[in-house]
């Protein structure tokens, strides 16, 4: 082999290990990227896990409020009925109280 083909190779060698340390660096790095997308993916599950923990509450609440409506319709319409017949017995002993004062005359 001749110094000039050696320098070549040598010069060669120096690119390749240049390219392996290069290539090493970039791993590293690549790996310290992905750790830090795992804690946030990580994170991020968390978070959904209690977005729809809070999501089932707040069905529940939604659906207790709902019968709570619902009971407080029935109660109103109840009450009309009440009111109703409140008002039919009124005038009914006003009916009666005219009579009597009739009857008595």
């Amino acid at each position: 082999m001749t110094a000039e083909r050696l320098n070549r190779m040598e010069d060669e060698m120096e690119t390749i290990k240049e390219l392996l340390i290069s290539t090493a660096r970039m791993a590293e790095r690549n790996s310290e990227s992905i750790n830090r997308l795992v804690e946030r993916m990580s994170e991020a599950t968390s978070n959904v896990d209690r977005l729809a923990v809070a999501q089932l509450n707040a069905e529940e609440r939604l659906d207790q409020l709902t019968a709570l409506m619902t009971r407080f319709e029935n109660a109103e319409a109840d009450r009309a009925v009440v009111r109703g017949i409140q008002t039919e017995n009124q005038r009914i002993i006003q009916y009666l109280f005219g009579q009597q004062g009739e009857s008595t005359q």
